[in-house]
């Protein structure tokens, strides 16, 4: 806004100073009324001649009786009257001053030597006939000239704006989202920029409900039939152990399908937008004990070591936090062979925590990927793990939102090694 007023006020404000001075200059070529003819310098000189001599008190009557001898329209003024106008400069100066009136009447003034007194002679207009159509036409070349300069202006913000309606149609008729790329100089290039935010948001919650669409289908479909399978033994058998080990098959998959719908809860929670971040220093070494021993009972195979090399406390979102911590070390007892290694570091610009395991790792071509929503990879030979494939894009989301990134390496021992960092300062 602040852009576009500027630059329209610059534009108005030099184009009425160019043009009006353009059209002046070519007035004057039409109309030149300051060139004073030898003949006009002639008659005023006899004129002023003739009223050296006439006293204050009858320069009146003698400038009426030479109107009536030389049949002029002559008038006289104090020089006092003219004070306020804008030729009162130039008449001081001695010399004569020609103009036009509004019907095209050419008047000459001239003050008299040695006196406060200004003559006026009016001459019958030669442009008489076409001076009205000539000023109208100037009038008229000058504010269409203004008119062009602000269609120049206003047609580039015009075509930028139908730029964004069309494209903002388009989104609302068949769901196609594609950036608008304008110049920087367009005076709706925030607009634009904003616009393509949007559309890539629009395009990650397209291809997100996609994803999330498929997964629950294809999640959901597995314990499903194998409810239905079970509720159709029990139905079948008397035995009472069976029946037994039928419903707690049941229960299993109603554990799985809960299992689902709170990560997929979580996950669309996270992807709703960002939310309002409290940022406060923390103990982060009691939050990483804190998580391991939660999740270490899990897998009880699985060594797990902490290594703190912290020199101040960092600054986070400690809920958020927690999260990440508990998915990058779920994830590494999940994949894990027989250790997992947590290093709690930083550096003058960046805080990192680093989760490596010694499992079978992430190829290098899948390292991007793996951070997308519902991503799972599996390992050739190995058993199927279980998941939902959330757990690594919600630390993506949480890593955006500390203004970091989370990065998939080889780890020494040639499992996954994940790294999160944040910056030391910057909220």
């Amino acid at each position: 806004m602040n852009r576009a007023f500027v630059s329209l006020y610059v534009l108005l404000v030099f184009s009425v100073v160019a043009v009006g001075w353009g059209t002046d200059k070519l007035w004057q070529v039409f109309n030149p009324a300051g060139e004073i003819e030898p003949f006009e310098q002639e008659f005023f000189a006899i004129l002023e001649f003739e009223l050296a001599a006439v006293p204050d008190e009858k320069i009146f009557e003698r400038v009426v009786e030479l109107n009536q001898e030389l049949e002029l329209h002559i008038d006289i003024y104090a020089l006092d009257e003219f004070a306020q106008s804008s030729i009162a400069q130039d008449i001081a100066g001695g010399g004569l001053v020609a103009l036009f009136d509004e019907q095209g009447g050419r008047q000459i003034y001239k003050q008299l030597a040695q006196r406060d007194w200004v003559v006026r002679v009016i001459k019958p207009s030669e442009i008489a006939p076409n001076y009205a159509l000539y000023k109208n036409a100037f009038l008229i070349f000058f504010y269409l000239a203004i008119a062009v300069v602000v269609y120049f202006w206003v047609w580039p913000l015009s075509r930028d704006m139908r730029t964004l309606e069309m494209q903002t149609k388009n989104v609302g008729r068949d769901g196609v989202v594609d950036t608008v790329n304008l110049a920087p100089s367009s005076n709706v290039w925030s607009l634009a920029n904003a616009f393509n935010v949007m559309a890539n948001r629009v395009k990650e919650l397209i291809h997100s409900h996609r994803e999330m669409t498929y997964a629950v289908s294809h999640e959901l479909r597995t314990p499903l039939a194998r409810m239905k399978f079970a509720l159709t033994m029990a139905s079948e058998t008397e035995d009472k152990t069976k029946l037994r080990e039928h419903l707690a098959s049941v229960r299993e998959d109603v554990s799985d399908m809960d299992a689902l719908v709170n990560q997929l809860l979580t996950y669309a929670g996270f992807e709703h937008g960002d939310p309002r971040i409290n940022f406060q220093q923390g103990d982060l070494m009691a939050l990483a004990e804190n998580v391991v021993a939660n999740l270490s009972p899990l897998q009880p195979n699985i060594a797990v070591s902490i290594h703190n090399e912290l020199t101040s406390e960092p600054r986070c979102e400690w809920v958020l936090m927690e999260r990440a911590l508990h998915n990058l070390i779920q994830n590494g007892l999940r994949y894990g062979t027989s250790k997992l290694h947590i290093t709690l570091s930083q550096t003058q610009q960046y805080y990192s925590v680093v989760v490596e395991d010694d499992g079978s790792g992430v190829p290098e071509d899948e390292r991007a990927r793996v951070f997308e929503a519902f991503v799972r990879l599996q390992a050739t030979g190995a058993p199927k793990q279980s998941g939902f494939g959330l757990g690594l894009a919600i630390v993506k989301r949480i890593a955006h939102w500390h203004k970091g990134e989370v990065v998939v390496t080889e780890s020494q021992w040639g499992g996954a090694k994940f790294t999160f960092t944040w910056p030391v300062t910057g909220f």
